[in-house]
């Protein structure tokens, strides 16, 4: 740690092999957005395929999670002058996290007063590699007639997990790998103008954008496919998922008095573009493939109109709204 009157900063590095929950300590996961986060989420990244798991004992995790856990996290705060500072932060951790368990199933059956006993033995072991790296610029104004914050991040989300199951000695392989990328910039701000400085204008924009890549593979010595498209048993299958989305939300507002009446005009604007390409692959060659888009725009304007007085007060409220949606497939 350094406090002085000129940079603050915090440093911090930890790691734990012990089964020891370490990055529950830290806000690495989530991007806290002040003002305007009821419009756009923060950057998450959805895992959209998963491979064979085990139930967790119900024991603490200290107890049976075997892990290598790294974090470094760096925060600095820097003034530049009485109106102006700037901040900006650094995480990046790892986890590695290996599961081995095996269960056994009995299962009896009845046909005709006849019984039938079906047992099987699933062992699961999974190896999961976890790796992550975000960073967050933020500067901020605060003068006598303007108000300015901007927040930039950067998160980076790398996942490997090696899965082998053994049913009744035969081994399903499974391995995803998953890398994204994402980034989000936000700015808002308000300043004052006029002559006697009471007339207010805000603003405030926010802009993300992610990028997944999802990669599936299957490995077994049995793989059943759908009887329709001819393909009924193969040992290799490939799965290939492409996700990108973008979204912007801008808004301009204002209020100025005229008298004693109160105009405030605002204008708001969102789109949203999602994009989905899936492929599925056997021996190589595409068995099916699907690609979806999808844009959204909102606008939306309001003019409210209001009064104060000693004996009665009156609003005004006139709200629009355009949403326009349009689909590929």
């Amino acid at each position: 740690m350094l406090f002085t009157k000129d940079i603050q900063a915090l440093i911090d590095l930890k790691s734990n092999n012990t089964g020891e929950d370490i990055l529950a300590s830290y806000d690495v996961t989530n991007v806290s957005m002040s003002g305007i986060s009821e419009n756009l989420k923060p950057i998450a990244f959805t895992n959209f395929l998963k491979t064979n798991t085990l139930s967790l004992p119900p024991l603490k995790s200290s107890i049976y999670l075997d892990n290598k856990s790294n974090v470094f996290s760096s925060n600095i705060l820097k003034p530049l002058n009485s109106d102006w500072e700037i901040k900006w932060n650094i995480d990046t951790w790892q986890n590695n996290i290996r599961t081995q368990g095996n269960e056994n199933t009995t299962i009896l059956l009845k046909n005709n007063e006849k019984e039938e006993i079906l047992t099987y033995e699933e062992s699961v072991n999974n190896n999961i590699k976890d790796k992550n790296l975000k960073g967050t610029f933020f500067i901020q104004q605060n003068g006598k007639n303007n108000y300015l914050k901007n927040n930039f991040t950067f998160q980076y989300n790398r996942k490997l997990t090696d899965n082998n199951t053994d049913l009744n000695s035969n081994r399903i392989a499974q391995n995803i790998t998953t890398p994204s990328v994402g980034f989000q910039n936000i700015l808002t701000g308000t300043t004052v103008i006029g002559k006697n400085k009471i007339h207010q204008i805000n603003y405030k924009s926010n802009i993300k954008y992610q990028h997944s890549e999802y990669n599936y593979l299957l490995k077994s010595k049995n793989i059943y496919l759908i009887p329709e498209l001819d393909v009924q048993t193969q040992d290799t299958l490939k799965q290939s998922l492409d996700t990108k989305d973008l979204e912007t939300f801008h808004s301009l507002s204002m209020q100025f008095f005229k008298g004693k009446w109160i105009f405030s005009p605002a204008l708001d604007l969102k789109t949203v573009h999602n994009d989905l390409l899936s492929n599925l692959y056997v021996l190589n060659e595409s068995l099916s493939s699907n690609q979806t888009a999808i844009n959204r725009i909102i606008q939306t304007g309001s003019m409210i109109i209001s009064r104060n007085t000693d004996r009665f007060k009156i609003k005004i409220d006139l709200p629009l709204t355009c949403s326009t949606i349009t689909s590929k497939h």
